[in-house]
């Protein structure tokens, strides 16, 4: 089930890293960083959500919910590079 849920969430962002730079780059820099910083708290409280809510299933699987905040942390940041650079 995560697989399938992740393999989702990689075309998903894919999506948005490819389409939504040029639109993002129409604005001032100062609104850029901005909605990074937006992004990157909405991000993060939707991974804590995550870890909260699902951690009895991210323990069966072997992953402890502050494993996977890191984790989604290290992606977001790559994910923020590319979308708000």
């Amino acid at each position: 089930m995560f697989a399938r849920i992740h393999a989702d969430e990689v075309v998903h962002v894919e999506f948005h890293c490819q389409t939504l730079p040029p639109h993002l780059r129409r604005f001032p820099r100062v609104v850029r960083a901005l909605a990074g910083v937006c992004w990157s708290v909405l991000v993060t409280g939707a991974s804590v959500a995550v870890a909260i809510g699902h951690r009895h299933a991210l323990r069966t699987v072997g992953l402890r919910p502050a494993t996977f905040v890191r984790r989604v942390a290290a992606d977001r940041a790559v994910v923020a590079d590319r979308l708000f650079a």
